[in-house]
């Protein structure tokens, strides 16, 4: 969707944002600035953290090396690298799910409830948007990502690498963490 209409949609819903911020760059020697990508912030969603929609420029995905037109190429070209690459080391196929702490659970969750267009979640219920990962609110006495849960097609070839390099933080049956200490404080969840 586009920020525009993304904007009057929030604006429908009665949810709050900041006004449009594009980021520029000076094109070349004439000086010509050229929007590389404009950003809109959520602020009610989050009291510590940063909360946005941003839409990026097709000008910043152009290239011939291999020839993209815009974003859209940029995502396809990207997903067949992660193929081309069996999803890397850990085999990753998608991230499947954002678990985020919410300080104020019931504000929150209805918030994005109201901006997904869905109910308000129960706690620890996961929401769903059209496209890409879950979300996952969870009460808490802070506002931070609690964790990413990234979906493999092998939970067995994942354990090992982690494993082999000292990554590997707990073990269960289902899933697999990798260790936080080495991801700034985050929780990655490796699951199948």
């Amino acid at each position: 969707m586009p920020l525009a209409d993304a904007i009057a949609r929030l604006d429908e819903l009665g949810l709050r944002h900041s006004k449009p911020d594009a980021y520029q760059q000076t094109q070349d020697e004439t000086g010509e600035k050229l929007t590389l990508w404009t950003t809109v912030y959520l602020d009610e969603l989050s009291q510590n953290m940063d909360i946005f929609l941003c839409e990026y420029s097709n000008d910043l995905f152009r290239t011939d090396n291999p020839p993209r037109r815009d974003i859209q190429d940029n995502r396809r070209y990207l997903t067949d690298q992660l193929k081309q690459r069996h999803g890397g080391p850990l085999g990753i196929d998608s991230v499947k799910e954002v678990v985020i702490e919410a300080s104020n659970y019931k504000t929150t969750a209805s918030l994005w409830g109201k901006l997904l267009d869905k109910k308000t979640p129960s706690p620890g219920e996961a929401l769903k948007a059209s496209q890409g990962p879950a979300l996952r609110l969870v009460p808490s006495g802070t506002d931070a990502i609690r964790s990413i849960v990234v979906q493999v097609p092998d939970l067995g070839r994942a354990r090992r690498f982690l494993k082999e390099n000292g990554l590997l933080e707990e073990e269960l049956k289902d899933k697999i963490v990798i260790d936080p200490t080495k991801l700034m404080g985050l929780e990655v969840q490796v699951v199948q």
